[in-house]
C-alpha cells in the first residue's frame, strides 16, 4: 500500500476515524492491526518478521521496565535504563544533534568536507540522571585529530550532555568521527 494510492486513501481516514470513535483502552489494540495490514499489504509474509520485532521491542520494554535499580551508582533502574537506550539513539543521530545545538562551525569541521562518518562514541559514562522537564545542552570540544590516510581524518570530540541547574552533567563520551576531504 503506496500513501498516494487509492487503497492508502480509503484506509488511513477508516483507520482515523476509528481511532477517535473507539474508546482509550481499546486504541492501542486498533493501532496494532492497523499496523499488521499496513505492512502486510506490501508483501504479507514479512508480518512474520514484524510479530519477531514487536516481540523483541515488547520483551525489551518489560525488562527495561524491571530493571533492577542501581541506586549506588546514582542512576535509578528504569530511568537508567531509558538513559542507556536513550545514549544508543544519540549516537545514531549524534550529527544532526550536533548541527542543530552548535551549529557547524562549533564543531571545527573543515571547509572541504566532502562526508563525515560516524565513528561511535568510547568512554561514555552516565553520570546524572536527567528528571523530567529538565533542559540539557550538548558542549562539544576538539579532542584530537589523527590523518588516516590521504584524504581522511579522524577527528575526537569531548561530549557532555549538561543539565540545567546540576552540578554534573547527564554524561559524558568521546565522539569519534572520520572526515572526508
Amino acid at each position: 500500500m503506496l500513501f498516494n494510492s487509492l487503497h492508502f486513501a480509503i484506509f488511513f481516514p477508516i483507520v482515523t476515524l476509528l481511532y477517535f470513535v473507539l474508546p482509550h483502552r481499546l486504541r492501542v489494540w486498533l493501532l496494532f492491526v492497523a499496523s499488521c495490514y499496513f505492512y502486510m499489504a506490501f508483501v504479507p509474509k514479512y508480518i512474520l518478521i514484524l510479530f519477531v520485532l514487536i516481540l523483541v521491542d515488547y520483551t525489551a520494554g518489560i525488562l527495561l521496565e524491571n530493571a533492577p535499580q542501581s541506586r549506588k551508582k546514582g542512576i535509578p533502574g528504569p530511568e537508567g535504563s531509558v538513559g542507556k537506550l536513550a545514549m544508543a539513539l544519540l549516537n545514531q543521530r549524534m550529527m544532526d544533534f550536533a548541527m542543530d545545538l552548535m551549529g557547524a562551525e562549533a564543531m571545527l569541521l573543515p571547509d572541504s568536507l566532502k562526508m563525515a562518518i560516524n565513528y561511535g562514541l568510547e568512554e561514555v559514562r552516565f553520570l546524572a540522571p536527567v528528571r523530567s522537564g529538565k533542559r540539557v545542552r550538548g558542549r562539544f570540544t576538539l579532542d584530537s585529530v589523527e590523518e588516516k590516510g590521504p584524504g581522511r581524518v579522524l577527528m575526537r570530540h569531548r561530549v557532555s550532555v549538561e543539565i540545567e541547574g546540576e552540578d554534573k552533567p547527564a554524561l559524558t563520551a568521546l565522539w569519534l568521527g572520520l572526515m572526508v576531504i
